[in-house]
C-alpha cells in the first residue's frame, strides 16, 4: 500500500474518533520526516517546482534557511535526532549497526540516556511512529512508543510502518507522532511533470540525459511530496487538531544521488526545515530571528523537547532554537563513516562561509563499492571519466584517490569544485578549521568505532557476503584463511 493512502486512511480515522478529545493545554507534535530530500523549493529561491503546503507552512510559521544534517546518510541521522547528540559523539555514525544477530556490532547508549520519545512519554506525551525507525544503537521499539507496539524489538521498519489505530489510542492525552515519507524514494509513479532538458546541472555532473533526468526525477519527488504534507495538514485542520499541533516537516538528508548522499558536501546535508502550526507568538518570533543562522538538524529535538515543556538533558548536543538563551552556533561538525559494507572516514567543520573537509583514507576513491554501482548514471560517469569526455569538474569525484584535505569558500564556490587547502591565500583559514576539528576529537567528542574490531568486519562480511571489498574486509577475510 502506498504511504499516502496509508496517510489519508490513518488520519481519517483520526478525524471520526479524537475530534475536540485531546484536552490538553500542551501542544500535539508532529514531525513530517522526509527521506533524501534536498531543498530545492520556493521557499529555499528554486521555484522549478510549486509546493503549496510547504510554502503556506513557511509563511505562517518559519523555513530555516541553514540546516545541515550532522551525517548525509539516513541512519545516523535518525539515531542523532532521536537521543539528541551527535552521531560520531555516540558513536552512532556507522551506517545500520547493532542489526547482527550476534551482537557483533552493537551499540548501547548510556543507561542515564533516553530517547526523545521517552524524554516525551515523561513530559505527559503518547508517542507513535508511522514508518522506519533505523536507529543505530540496541534499543526495544515498545520503550520508545506507547502507541502501536508492534511486538518488534529495535525494528527497522517498513516505510508505511505498523498497522494500528492511533487515534482511538491517543486519548485526551497529548502527542508526539513522527509520519516518514518517502521523499526521493519515491517509487513506481507514473507522473513526469519536469523535463529533463529544462533543470539546471551542477558543473560537477556530466550535462547528459541521463543525469539531467535524475535532478528532473527528484524535483518530481518533492512535487509528490508536498502534496503529502498538504493531505496530513488538511485532515490535521478536519479533524480540528490544527489549533493545537505545532508540524515540523524536515529531511534526513540531501537527494540520494552521486556526490550528494553518503558524501558531506552541502549536496549532502543542506536539508529543508519548516516549524509552523500551533507555536505560540513569542516562540515563533524567536524562531523568525534565528531562520538564516547556522543551524544543526539535531536541533530539532531540543526544540520539540521545549515546546513540549520537559526538560533538555545536559547530555543534548541538541540546542532548543526557541530559547531565549540561545546562541547560534559558529560552525558545525560533519562526519561520515561506514555506508552499508563500504568503510570510509570523513570529517568536517562547516562555517557560514566555508567547508572544511579531512579524508583519512586518501589512498581511497570517493567512490568505492556501494549499492547504486549498477545505477546507469554511474556506469556513465565512469565510462566517461575513462574516455577523458569530463570537464575537470566533472572529473573531480572520478579520481582513484582524493586529497587529505579539501577547503571550500562556499560564498563564491558554492558547488564546492575548488579546492583551496593547498591556496597560500587561505592558510590561516585552513589552519583554524583544522584546529576546531583537532579540538573536537582531542576532548574526546569523536567515539566513531574506526577502526573496527574484527568481529565487526566480520559481521560485515556475514551480512554483505561479497560485495564487501573495501580493505577491512579483505583483511579479515585473509587472517580467516590463514588460521584455517
Amino acid at each position: 500500500m502506498k504511504l499516502s493512502i496509508r496517510i489519508l486512511s490513518l488520519l481519517s480515522a483520526l478525524c471520526l474518533s479524537i475530534a475536540g478529545a485531546n484536552a490538553s493545554d500542551k501542544p500535539n507534535i508532529l514531525w513530517i520526516f522526509i527521506e533524501d530530500t534536498s531543498p530545492w523549493m520556493p521557499v529555499y529561491g528554486d521555484d522549478t517546482v510549486e509546493t503549496p503546503a510547504i510554502s503556506e507552512m513557511a509563511s505562517s510559521g518559519v523555513a530555516f534557511t541553514n540546516v545541515f544534517s550532522p551525517n548525509p546518510i539516513c541512519s545516523p541521522t535518525r539515531s542523532a535526532l532521536i537521543t539528541g547528540g551527535h552521531p560520531a559523539e555516540i558513536d552512532v555514525n556507522n551506517h545500520r549497526s547493532s542489526r547482527d544477530e550476534r551482537g557483533r556490532d552493537d551499540v548501547f547508549l548510556p543507561e542515564e540516556w533516553a530517547t526523545l520519545p521517552e524524554l516525551m512519554q515523561r513530559a505527559g506525551y503518547e508517542t507513535f511512529n508511522i514508518g522506519k525507525d533505523d536507529y543505530n544503537f540496541v534499543y526495544d521499539r515498545r520503550d520508545l512508543y506507547s502507541l502501536g507496539p508492534d511486538g518488534v524489538e529495535g525494528h527497522i521498519g517498513a516505510l508505511d510502518g505498523p498497522d494500528f489505530d492511533w487515534p482511538e489510542a491517543v486519548g485526551s492525552k497529548p502527542f508526539f507522532g513522527q509520519i516518514q515519507l518517502e521523499g526521493d524514494k519515491h517509487k513506481g509513479t507514473a507522473r513526469r511533470t519536469i523535463s529533463p532538458e529544462s533543470v539546471t546541472v551542477p558543473p560537477y555532473y556530466p550535462e547528459t540525459e541521463e543525469f539531467r533526468s535524475h535532478i528532473a526525477r527528484h524535483y518530481e519527488t518533492i512535487e509528490i511530496t508536498d502534496g503529502e504534507v498538504g493531505a496530513i495538514l488538511e485532515k490535521l485542520k478536519s479533524a480540528g487538531l490544527a489549533d493545537n499541533t505545532i508540524v515540523f516537516v524536515f529531511a534526513d538528508h540531501g537527494m540520494r544521488m552521486l556526490r550528494h548522499k553518503q558524501f558531506l558536501y552541502d549536496g549532502g546535508v543542506h536539508v529543508p526545515l519548516v516549524i509552523s502550526g500551533a507555536v505560540d507568538k513569542e516562540r515563533l518570533s524567536t524562531l523568525r530571528t534565528r531562520s538564516n543562522d547556522l543551524i544543526s538538524l539535531v536541533d530539532v529535538a531540543a526544540t520539540t523537547l521545549s515546546m513540549a515543556g520537559g526538560n533538555i538533558p545536559e547530555y543534548f548536543y541538541s540546542e532548543d532554537l526557541s530559547s531565549a538563551d540561545y546562541v547560534e552556533r559558529d560552525h558545525l561538525i560533519l562526519a561520515r563513516d561506514r555506508a552499508d559494507y563500504t568503510f570510509d572516514y570523513i570529517r568536517g567543520v562547516r562555517t557560514d562561509r566555508f567547508k572544511y573537509l579531512r579524508n583519512y583514507y586518501p589512498d581511497r576513491p570517493y567512490l568505492q563499492a556501494q549499492y547504486r554501482d549498477n545505477w546507469p548514471a554511474m556506469k556513465e560517469w565512469k565510462e566517461m571519466f575513462a574516455t577523458g569526455d569530463l570537464t575537470r569538474e566533472q572529473a573531480l569525484f572520478m579520481q582513484p584517490v582524493r586529497p587529505m584535505e579539501e577547503l571550500y569558500d562556499l560564498r563564491n564556490d558554492p558547488h564546492e569544485v575548488h579546492n583551496l587547502a593547498a591556496d597560500p591565500e587561505y592558510a590561516d583559514e585552513l589552519k583554524r578549521l583544522r584546529s576546531i576539528l583537532d579540538a573536537w576529537a582531542a576532548a574526546g567528542k569523536d567515539n566513531s568505532s574506526v577502526p573496527p574490531d574484527t568481529e565487526e568486519v566480520q559481521s560485515i562480511i556475514d551480512r554483505w557476503g561479497e560485495r564487501c571489498v573495501s580493505p577491512e574486509c579483505i583483511s579479515v577475510r585473509k587472517m580467516k584463511q590463514d588460521q584455517n
